[in-house]
């Protein structure tokens, strides 16, 4: 166990299983207002108000300081500059919720307006869990060196059944018609297994799914096809959740 343990810190300063180092995502909440909206105007909202700012600057000057400090700003950019970086939480954290509603929508055969709004709700649940589990955990670097730090007592929480688990706790309060939650796995019982929520739509393989695994990136939202992803994933033996 403990040369386990310095191969997966070895590893995980290296950055060889995690393509992204990991970061603490902000704070951000969903009112009731936006719940009862389609995640697409919420989005359209934001991305409105970060239109009006960016209106009277230069096109990608803001962005090109945030890269690097060193850009002087005018008075005119230096006037709007706070209020370009608090749009940025928003807008990134809607992109996240309308992308992962698209892949949800594009497995379903029917796309009826009820179903369009469960993927809504399923969405916006999944990434508001994942945004509070990130200040929860505080993971600040690679997952694998979390995962060190979980086996030498530094740290309680953030191996990747842990995301599975919270997230799961959310989700199952909730009835779903038209989707399925499953435990994935992969590697089992091995050091470099991985767990990870897989939706699919209702009564459709396991394998025709998305997999949902927040853990790789530290917490940062990831989704892939089953099919498509590195992981070799399968289900978890009675691990459905209707």
């Amino acid at each position: 166990m403990k040369y386990a343990s310095l191969i997966l810190l070895f590893l995980s300063i290296l950055g060889f299983t995690c393509r992204a180092e990991a970061y603490l995502l902000p704070k951000h909440e969903i009112s009731k207002t936006q719940m009862a909206m389609h995640a697409e105007q919420v989005l359209a909202s934001f991305q409105s108000q970060m239109d009006e700012v960016m209106g009277s600057v230069r096109p990608g000057k803001l962005d090109e300081h945030e890269r690097n400090k060193k850009i002087r700003l005018s008075r005119k950019e230096r006037a709007v500059i706070e209020r370009y970086r608090e749009l940025q939480i928003p807008i990134r954290f809607w992109k996240y919720i309308v992308d992962l509603k698209t892949s949800l929508i594009e497995l379903l055969d029917v796309k009826s307006e009820k179903a369009i709004w469960e993927a809504d709700l399923l969405a916006k649940l999944i990434i508001d869990a994942v945004y509070k589990i990130s200040q929860e955990y505080r993971v600040d670097f690679t997952a694998l060196f979390r995962n060190f730090e979980i086996n030498t007592g530094d740290s309680k929480k953030g191996f990747c059944y842990h995301y599975v688990t919270d997230i799961l706790d959310i989700l199952t309060q909730h009835t779903w018609k038209y989707f399925s939650l499953h435990w994935g796995e992969a590697n089992a019982k091995t050091w470099l297994e991985n767990n990870a929520l897989v939706i699919t739509a209702k009564r459709k393989p396991f394998d025709s799914g998305i997999v949902f695994d927040a853990w790789r990136t530290g917490g940062k939202p990831l989704w892939k096809g089953v099919k498509e992803d590195s992981f070799q994933w399968k289900e978890a033996p009675t691990m459905l959740y209707e």
